[in-house]
């Protein structure tokens, strides 16, 4: 249930910069989070995000870059929003359930409708980590893709020394498979990758 604390928005006439330095509600060890499509009005806290946390991001997301704007939000965020075949990427936001914050996002990606499975992505600004918002958005999502879209499978595929993630993939139930050598290339970088794989049966509460 949300809070009827009143949300923090600053003046329109606030400078970008300074709209985007919004700090987030109360910290919280144990961050109460819900996922939800992707509305045009998340670009600007998606932007602050990801600017907040761009150091991070750019370590392990292939999209984030230094010169990431504006601009790339709301073009990922309209793509999202006219995506409807079947086979598309289904991204979420990660929303604080209490505060109406914006935290991250989780999606299913490289599906394959055939084999009814799909690869999760998610990150989490840099102000919300280690407070279990991660866990909890992957939990949900694949309670959406196992119990509303069909899925039978889904799976992590995470740069070795990304041990946060890997962590939220066990956490979850997801049960690792392999290495894969020069699995994934970050930043002109190939990485050794962990393969997690996670069916419905697995997934821990």
């Amino acid at each position: 249930m949300a809070s009827s604390e009143p949300k923090r928005n600053l003046p329109l006439w606030e400078p970008l910069e300074a709209q985007a330095a919004t700090p987030l509600a109360k910290p919280s060890r144990n961050r109460p989070v819900m996922i939800r499509p992707f509305e045009a009005a998340d670009a600007l806290p998606m932007y602050a995000a990801v600017r907040e946390t761009k150091e991070q991001l750019r370590r392990w997301m292939t999209w984030c870059n230094a010169g990431y704007s504006i601009a790339d939000a709301k073009a990922f965020i309209a793509r999202c929003l006219r995506e409807t075949k079947e086979d598309a990427d289904r991204n979420f936001a990660i929303i604080d359930k209490h505060y109406g914050d914006f935290l991250g996002s989780i999606g299913l990606n490289q599906v394959n409708v055939l084999q009814k499975s799909a690869n999760v992505g998610y990150w989490v600004r840099k102000s919300a980590a280690n407070q279990g918002a991660a866990t909890q958005a992957a939990r949900l999502v694949a309670q959406q893709a196992f119990n509303g879209l069909g899925f039978q499978r889904l799976e992590f595929v995470v740069p070795i020394e990304n041990a946060s993630s890997r962590l939220v993939a066990q956490r979850i139930g997801a049960r690792f498979e392999k290495v894969l050598e020069k699995g994934l290339m970050i930043a002109d970088k190939m990485h050794d990758t962990s393969l997690y794989c996670l069916r419905a049966a697995d997934l821990a509460d």
